[in-house]
């Protein structure tokens, strides 16, 4: 809930928001009235099912400032495998995963195939973080999006946040503890 809160703060009318592990739309709904008609959001999902949810939830909002990619974000083009949890939001890289999906690196989005640049980046991804963020170290050295991310696992954690600072970002904790205890971060460069 304070996640969405800030979400909701830190999201400005014509701003262009990356939904990294949108799931079935909750925050790609949210960011899509927060931007406005101006605006732009691209909803990065993998799973099938919960793209169903994604485009019904769009359509029955009548959304139509989302752009939806149906991939996983990686650190590398080409594909990869995925296996769903105990719920539709837990979907995870697994390489004996039952699903195979795109993959694509943020920087091949957004450089090579011309998809707009973002000015925020909110990322669940289920423990692919790391890789995501590898696959998009060039968007991050040149544009410098805000980053609203979720890590899942201290190894995780502290791989992304050497990344980070070592591009220049400052990374908050967002849930009241030290950055050795926290799982979610705002990161931004100043």
């Amino acid at each position: 809930m304070e996640n969405q809160r800030l979400f909701e703060q830190i999201v400005k009318p014509g701003a262009v928001v990356y939904d990294i592990g949108a799931n079935v739309g909750s925050y790609t709904l949210l960011a899509s009235f927060l931007v406005g008609p101006t605006g732009r959001i691209v909803a990065i999902e993998p799973f099938p099912p919960n793209l169903e949810y994604l485009e019904r939830h769009l359509a029955l909002n009548r959304v139509s400032n989302v752009q939806i990619v149906a991939g996983a974000a990686y650190e590398a083009d080409g594909e990869v495998r995925i296996s769903e949890g105990a719920s539709l939001s837990h979907v995870h890289l697994d390489v004996n995963g039952s699903f195979q999906a795109k993959s694509f690196k943020l920087d091949s989005l957004v450089f090579k195939n011309k998809y707009p640049i973002p000015t925020m980046i909110k990322m669940n991804v289920e423990g692919a973080e790391y890789s995501v963020l590898k696959g998009a170290k060039k968007l991050l050295e040149e544009r410098r999006p805000l980053l609203l991310l979720s890590t899942h696992g201290p190894q995780v954690r502290d791989e992304c946040l050497r990344l980070l600072a070592s591009l220049g970002y400052t990374l908050q904790p967002l849930d009241g503890k030290t950055s050795a205890d926290s799982s979610e971060f705002l990161a931004q460069v100043k």
